[in-house]
C-alpha cells in the first residue's frame, strides 16, 4: 500500500468524522430550538383571546425568508443529511451517539411502536450507557407504554427502575 494513498484517506477519515459530528450537533440543536418554539406557542395560543385563536393567518409569500426560519435547515433535512454520512444511524448500537436523534425522529413520526422497539433493544444492548441518556431512553420507554395504554406494563416498569437505579443507598 502506498503510503501516500494512507495518509490521504486518514485525513478524509477525520474530515467525515468531523462533518459527522458536526450534523449530529446541528440535528441536536434544531431539534432543541424546534421544541422551545413549539413550547413558546402552546404558551402564547393560551394566553390568546378565543376569536384571535379561531382566526387563521394568511400564507407566507413564496420565496418569503420567514418560510425556512433556519435557512432551510430543518430538523428532518440534517438528519437525512447525516444518514448519508453514517450508515448505521439508526442501529441501537450507536445509541450512545445517536440514541436522542433517532428518538426524536420516531416520536416526531408518531411510530410509537418502533420507538418502543428502538428504545428496548438500545437499553438492552448498550449496558454502558451514559446516565443521563439511560434516564432519558427509561422515561420514554414508560411514556410509551402508558400511549399504548399499558399503564400496568409502564407501572411495572417504574418499579424496576426505583429498583435497579436507586437514587441513594439505604443506611444500616
Amino acid at each position: 500500500p502506498d503510503p501516500a494513498a494512507a495518509k490521504l484517506r486518514k485525513e478524509k477519515d477525520e474530515l467525515k468524522d468531523a462533518l459527522v459530528d458536526a450534523l449530529a450537533r446541528k440535528a441536536r440543536a434544531l431539534a432543541d430550538i424546534e421544541a422551545i418554539r413549539a413550547k413558546e406557542g402552546a404558551e402564547e395560543e393560551k394566553t390568546e383571546i378565543a376569536d384571535k385563536s379561531t382566526q387563521v393567518p394568511p400564507p407566507p409569500p413564496i420565496g418569503s425568508a420567514d418560510l425556512y426560519p433556519n435557512g432551510g435547515a430543518t430538523f428532518e433535512t440534517t438528519l437525512y443529511r447525516l444518514q448519508q454520512w453514517e450508515d448505521g444511524l439508526k442501529t441501537t448500537t450507536n445509541a450512545p451517539k445517536y440514541g436522542r436523534l433517532v428518538v426524536e425522529n420516531l416520536t416526531r413520526k408518531k411510530q410509537i411502536g418502533g420507538l418502543l422497539d428502538y428504545v428496548t433493544k438500545a437499553l438492552n444492548e448498550n449496558p454502558k450507557l451514559e446516565a443521563a441518556l439511560e434516564a432519558e431512553l427509561r422515561a420514554t420507554k414508560v411514556k410509551v407504554l402508558t400511549q399504548l395504554g399499558w399503564a400496568h406494563i409502564a407501572e411495572n416498569e417504574k418499579t424496576w427502575d426505583i429498583i435497579n437505579k436507586p437514587s441513594s443507598f439505604a443506611l444500616f
